[in-house]
């Protein structure tokens, strides 16, 4: 109607003809008649095709997002009719944020390979400044928008209709680590979906940014501990078993000889690994922080360990594989990040006692490889994950495709661009028989080429947890005070030193006050959020008293047996655990309740991805700041 009115009204205007002051007067009408047209026939869409759309704001993409992004709360979608800003895009997005997450004016992202910026400063197409909520005009294929979504809830409903699922899905909240709640939903219409038919009028449409826990997803696609898969005879080496294979796709040889790189490093798989061990033997000094010699047990591992010509046989090695982890979670955000980045892949493996096949203590060594993916090859190798779902676990289906994951990721020069072309980013070892519990971390050193220790992210020395040194209790009650607020979101990185130049950041964590950290009197952190997230981000928090760990959360079994993991990772039921029973800790200092349930997190976040278009998984992506 509105646009019926408006050519009468216009012709009028213009073919009205004053008797004085005609050029003037129809100066003014015309332009009039211009605005009356512009306003009536311009809807929210987008500006009328001679109309100039202004330019994104000059604003760059900050690389911190990568690690600490904002988090839209609410994401809406609107197919805009015109095509007048064809070169822009044909959907205008909605983002609103928390004004306590992020205010300023702008905030640049990737989309589909081009940067583009989201506007908070009523500017088009944004509308009112600073109400949070940021748009932005973006191209979207609506045919592939509607495929996505339509077979995200396909596969909600189908989940809820399988028998032995108790007809339920959960969907479980979190803040960082912690679990917030959980809503369990038994029916298909209890469902959030994406109301396509909605969009396709132009309505601005909700995305429904909850993702469920699929158990199928963290049974078959997180963390694998089955035997049937880490006692693979054609696969791993099984002490006792003589048909099983030592060279093969996830025993520890195959692993130190795709570290150690002979070819390109000339130095042996063998002698990688000796030196390696060595590192126990004859301590040293990282970061100002004096690791002593452990020797212990280390001399018993290596003195009897079969040898071939005087070297280690890495065909008798007395490490066994206990797990195969998938860590898609430790990805970067997407959209603010440009790297070849999409978290790791771990081998966990414990020591038996050479020549008995008995398990040797209670040692974890933990291979965490590099994902060097990044976009469409990187949800490619997200979905070979995600598929295992609907596999059963140890078939042989299934691990060939396993093996065809891990084998792209461990292969030689898998990333020529790192030490010896391998794609590791670190070990850790958690051990006991070495001399007392203990972890650390190894990186390939550039110029020797083999493992050496390095500092352990995220936990100071020890020396700032010991309630005798008084100095150093009030320097970290000062760092964590003064960097109060961004610790409590969990955005910080503990550095290397402190801002007066002395060293803070350790080179192993001996178990100190039970993981405790930052409560000591003279060293307490005001606030005990603050205290409790820095604390369990430690290695040492995260293993004991701050999540009820048994300091293992992978625990050594016998062969044939399911590996036992903690309830920080699975909850409390045994096993893999479920997505609605979840584990709780008492704040050492509060006494309130902290609740984690960490396969629920991650399988949410594999689901998540694979279920949603990439851009708006990013914009409400948070990802996690652990190194666990």
């Amino acid at each position: 109607m509105k646009r019926r009115l408006a050519m009468p009204l216009t012709m009028f205007i213009l073919n009205y003809k004053p008797t004085i002051m005609q050029p003037k007067s129809f100066s003014l009408l015309a332009s009039l008649a211009t605005l009356i047209l512009f306003v009536i026939t311009t809807s929210e869409k987008c500006p009328p095709d001679k109309y100039q759309c202004p330019a994104d704001p000059i604003a760059e993409i900050d690389p911190a997002h990568a690690q600490f992004s904002p988090v839209a709360q609410k994401i809406f979608l609107q197919l805009l009719k015109s095509d007048s800003c064809k070169e822009k895009g044909n959907v205008k997005l909605f983002a609103q944020y928390a004004v306590n997450d992020y205010s300023k004016d702008s905030l640049a992202f990737m989309h589909e390979g081009k940067k583009l910026v989201l506007r908070d400063d009523g500017i088009f197409p944004d509308v009112t400044k600073d109400d949070q909520e940021y748009t932005a005009i973006l191209q979207f294929d609506t045919a592939q928008l509607r495929h996505i979504y339509s077979a995200a809830f396909t596969e909600m409903a189908r989940t809820l209709s399988v028998k032995g699922k108790g007809n339920q899905l959960s969907f479980v909240n979190f803040n960082g680590r912690e679990v917030v709640n959980t809503v369990s939903v038994s029916q298909t219409g209890q469902l959030q979906s994406f109301d396509f038919d909605n969009f396709v009028k132009g309505k601005k449409t909700e995305i429904a940014l909850t993702f469920p826990s699929m158990e199928d997803v963290r049974n078959n696609s997180l963390y694998i501990i089955d035997p049937k898969v880490v006692e693979d005879p054609t696969r791993t080496l099984i002490h006792g078993n003589a048909s099983s294979n030592p060279n093969g796709a996830w025993t520890f040889k195959k692993i130190m000889e795709g570290m150690a790189n002979t070819a390109a490093t000339g130095i042996s798989a063998e002698d990688f690994t000796l030196q390696w061990l060595q590192n126990w033997k004859t301590g040293g000094t990282v970061n100002g922080d004096v690791i002593t010699p452990r020797n212990g047990n280390m001399d018993i591992l290596i003195n009897n360990w079969p040898r071939v010509d005087e070297k280690l046989d890495l065909t008798k090695s007395p490490f066994k594989l206990i797990a195969i982890v998938n860590r898609l979670d430790l990805m970067p955000n997407p959209v603010y990040s440009t790297q070849n980045e999409g978290g790791e892949m771990r081998f966990v493996f414990s020591i038996l006692r050479p020549g008995t096949g008995s398990a040797f203590g209670s040692e974890v060594m933990i291979f965490e490889f590099g994902v060097s993916k990044s976009g469409q090859a990187l949800i490619d190798y997200a979905r070979q994950w995600y598929v295992l779902k609907d596999i059963p676990v140890g078939s042989a289906d299934y691990n060939t495709r396993l093996e065809a994951i891990t084998n792209d990721i461990i292969k030689l020069n898998a990333v020529p661009s790192k030490p010896n072309g391998s794609s590791i980013n670190q070990v850790r070892t958690n051990e006991l028989n070495f001399g007392g519990w203990q972890l650390r971390e190894f990186v390939i050193d550039n110029a020797s080429h083999t493992l050496k220790s390095t500092t352990i992210k995220q936990e100071p020395s020890d020396r700032f947890n010991n309630p005798s040194d008084a100095a150093s209790l009030v320097l970290i009650k000062k760092y964590i005070d003064d960097n109060e607020k961004g610790i409590e979101k969990n955005c910080y990185k503990v550095p290397d030193n402190l801002s007066a130049g002395v060293a803070f950041l350790g080179s192993k964590s001996n178990y100190p006050n039970d993981g405790v950290w930052a409560n000591h009197a003279g060293g307490a952190a005001n606030s005990n959020t603050a205290r409790f997230v820095f604390s369990i981000n430690t290695c040492s928090g995260c293993h004991k008293r701050e999540t009820d760990a048994p300091f293992l959360h992978n625990q050594v079994t016998g062969s044939g047996s399911l590996s036992q993991l903690s309830g920080f990772i699975k909850g409390s039921n045994p096993g893999l655990g479920t997505n609605d029973k979840h584990h709780e800790s008492n704040d050492i200092r509060t006494g309130e309740k902290h609740t984690f349930n960490d396969l629920a997190r991650r399988a949410k976040i594999l689901w998540g991805y694979m279920n949603s278009h990439p851009t708006l998984f990013g914009l409400q992506y948070n990802p996690v700041n652990m190194e666990h």
